[in-house]
């Protein structure tokens, strides 16, 4: 029998690299811009099953310790474009808001779907 982690990330694997820009092999995440204090930074974002539901997993690169987590369980997706960006929002009531960007409008769908 597969543990609980196993079966989410085989379940959010194939939707996440579908929508990864410069996808890693067998790595559920893929290149976005995410908005920080000090403008826009290109980060590897993966979504990880994890003790309280899944969370988007922010870092520097595919592999390395993340630089930021973001529960998923509850969380609001929308999108908020910002010039050329194709931005969105991923609000949740008792965290922080982070805002991403992906290189497309269909890229944007697709990970705000996943999320």
């Amino acid at each position: 029998s597969q543990s609980f982690t196993a079966l989410v990330g085989d379940f959010l694997r194939p939707m996440v690299a579908a929508v990864a820009d410069d996808a890693a092999p067998d790595e559920p995440g893929g290149w976005l811009d995410v908005a920080l204090e000090r403008g826009w930074e290109r980060r590897w974002c993966a979504v990880v099953s994890g003790p309280h539901g899944p969370r988007l997993e922010i870092g520097k690169s595919p592999g390395a310790p993340p630089d930021d987590v973001a529960l998923l369980v509850g969380c609001e997706v929308e999108a908020a474009d910002d010039g050329d960006r194709f931005a969105f929002r991923v609000a949740h009531a008792h965290q922080r808001t982070r805002v991403l960007a992906a290189r497309n409008k269909d890229t944007r769908r697709q990970w705000a779907s996943t999320l």
